[in-house]
């Protein structure tokens, strides 16, 4: 904590400012998280490198046996929920039984989201489009809801959430993919300025595709991707690092941020160059 103080027309003022200590292994250590869809790919890597910076983790997903799997990989610092986040319905019930198992939840990573790889905007349906929908935004936007209600009575001083973005809502889409992910971007922003005034930072993540069990009939396994600017797909890890800077004191002035993490391919157009549905 460092303490700083500036002058005003009206004289002195105190104002306490908590920076961030570049210490190993403590940059969470007082972080309680949520991260939805962490049983694997980006979600996994999140929940392992929040551990290992003293955070302790609450991860969700649909299979019994994979969150089996990761709970015995990431430790005792990890309990794992099996959940639909579809259930809309039972997040308030998440939070109360999250909380049971290390305290109060005062980050919320929003990982979780399918991709149905139309590949073109004349073969989506209907169907693709609700539950892409459902999934990607109407989830989030209703446990964010659903956690701020339960930050405001718990009495929470501080809080952080992560969105996960990606390279296409920076792109253009015509794909529910895609829509979706502009429709998170634009909550990101929206929320941050609702929710600064209560201690409460909010900021998104856009990655380029990246080698997780998603995106594998598009990577088929590969690094090396020839339609991107950076030529390869990304790793996992990389996307982790930049969630645990976003949910470290280290960010304290970042809130209402999508970062783009696709080495420069949000600003690049390669429509004509691969299917739309890139995640």
């Amino acid at each position: 904590m460092e303490q700083m103080d500036y002058s005003t027309e009206n004289g002195m003022i105190n104002l306490t400012v908590y920076l961030g200590d570049l210490l190993p292994g403590q940059l969470l250590k007082d972080s309680i998280i949520l991260i939805t869809g962490g049983t694997s790919g980006i979600g996994y890597e999140i929940g392992k490198q929040c551990i290992t910076q003293g955070a302790r983790v609450i991860i969700t997903g649909r299979s019994k046996e994979r969150l089996e799997a990761a709970e015995a990989n990431l430790g005792s610092q990890c309990k794992g929920f099996q959940f639909d986040m579809k259930d809309i319905s039972s997040f308030d019930k998440l939070l109360i039984d999250a909380e049971k198992c290390f305290g109060p939840i005062n980050c919320l990573v929003n990982n979780a989201g399918i991709s149905l790889h139309e590949g073109d905007f004349i073969n989506v349906t209907e169907e693709t489009w609700d539950e892409q929908f459902l999934v990607n935004l109407k989830s989030p936007y209703f446990l964010t809801q659903a956690w701020l209600r339960y930050y405001r009575k718990s009495h929470l001083r501080t809080g952080r959430i992560v969105m996960m973005a990606s390279d296409t809502s920076g792109m253009g889409s015509s794909v529910p993919y895609g829509l979706t992910k502009v429709g998170i971007a634009s909550l990101t922003r929206g929320l941050a300025k609702k929710l600064v005034t209560e201690g409460i930072r909010i900021n998104a993540i856009a990655p380029g595709t990246t080698l997780t069990p998603m995106t594998d009939d598009l990577t088929h396994g590969k690094v090396i991707r020839k339609t991107t600017l950076g030529l390869r797909t990304l790793f996992p890890a990389e996307i982790a690092r930049i969630c645990v800077f976003l949910l470290s004191d280290l960010s304290t002035c970042m809130s209402g941020n999508v970062f783009g993490c696709s080495e420069a391919n949000i600003c690049f157009d390669n429509a004509y160059q691969e299917a739309e549905t890139n995640p």
